[in-house]
């Protein structure tokens, strides 16, 4: 028995094919050399799976790296914020569009870098990203003096437990395509001849009016014009001389008119005006008048026809029960009547 409490027992050991009889200090190192071989076995692993961990970890940061340098390089605004509403990360494009440093931006909150006003208009979007919801919404930046547009998204940044911690932010330049989507429109709602409203819009302006005119009170009409014997400037001079002429024509109509009018073609030598923001009754006689003789003054250039006239139809709204359509048809009444009276005057029905 040892001073350790241990019994050891050492008997013949067999060694180089003879019995041999071992001290206590040879006993004990000779029990110790497996332990220390297991010891450098464990010690190899550890080696090793801490070297395999490096790796890992080496290969994360080049993985991170990479990622943030293509996040980097997109044209878009990227960032991450908490639930206080900081930034918590901007990418490269963030510092372009607001003229900074990214890292300049880190620990700001979003009123702070967007200012007052504009965070009033998306603080609604970000309430409902904080709540959970995924926003997507346009706005607009105004940038090196022109407004930008954008289009906006916003996504729940949601830990394990599903609470939401914050939101990542991306936020795309569609300018070209909004303005794009303005020319679309734009020509979807102008005469292509003459650059005023067509028919298409004018049927939406019309009713506008008319229900502006019951809502305040305020009379109105509408004038409805066209080009005493265009036909026979086509059969005379051709087409492409009554094309002229009508865009000479469009062009005194409009200036002719108030600022608060109107103008549109609706076809061929069709034209009308929307006559509001009228003191009284009476003064749409007026301005009619105005508008006819404008309109029979010789043309700028030297086009084949220099000089046309105009007879007019105008149908007065005085806030009653009359339907834009109603409206419509008594100033094409009103035209005939004036065509009937001799042309290049007006009446009213």
């Amino acid at each position: 028995m040892d001073r350790c409490g241990l019994s050891l027992h050492i008997s013949n050991i067999a060694y180089a094919g003879r019995m041999a009889v071992l001290t206590l200090p040879e006993a004990i190192l000779l029990l110790a050399l497996p332990l220390a071989a297991a010891g450098v076995t464990l010690f190899a692993r550890q080696r090793r799976a801490l070297r395999e961990c490096q790796l890992a970890v080496a290969a994360h940061q080049r993985a991170e790296a990479r990622m943030r340098e293509i996040i980097d390089s997109l044209p878009a605004r990227i960032s991450q914020f908490d639930r206080q509403e900081r930034v918590l990360y901007a990418n490269r494009y963030c510092g372009v569009v607001y003229r900074c440093d990214p890292a300049d931006l880190v620990g700001k909150t979003i009123r702070e870098v967007r200012g007052d006003k504009a965070y009033a208009t998306i603080k609604t979007y970000i309430d409902r990203v904080l709540a959970g919801e995924h926003v997507s919404y346009e706005h607009a930046l105004e940038r090196d003096g022109e407004l930008r547009h954008y289009q906006q998204d916003y996504v729940p940044d949601v830990d394990a437990a599903g609470r939401v911690q914050g939101f990542y932010s991306v936020s795309f330049e569609i300018t070209d395509r909004q303005r794009a989507a303005e020319v679309l429109d734009r020509l979807t709602r102008t005469d292509p001849l003459t650059g005023l409203m067509n028919r298409r819009e004018f049927e939406q302006r019309l009713p506008e009016a008319v229900a502006r005119c019951r809502r305040f009170g305020k009379p109105m009409a509408l004038l409805f014009l066209d080009v005493d014997h265009f036909k026979a400037v086509n059969d005379t001079f051709g087409h492409a001389t009554g094309d002229e002429v009508l865009k000479a024509f469009a062009h005194q109509l409009a200036g002719a008119v108030r600022q608060t009018d109107t103008v549109a073609r609706l076809a061929g030598d069709e034209f009308v005006v929307i006559l509001e923001a009228l003191t009284r009754a009476d003064e749409a006689a007026l301005v009619a008048q105005k508008i006819v003789q404008a309109v029979n003054q010789p043309f700028d250039g030297a086009a084949a026809v220099r000089q046309v006239s105009a007879s007019a139809g105008l149908a007065l709204h005085d806030g009653g029960e009359s339907t834009a359509e109603q409206l419509l048809a008594r100033a094409d009444a009103a035209l005939y009547d004036a065509k009937a009276a001799g042309r290049n005057t007006f009446c009213v029905r």
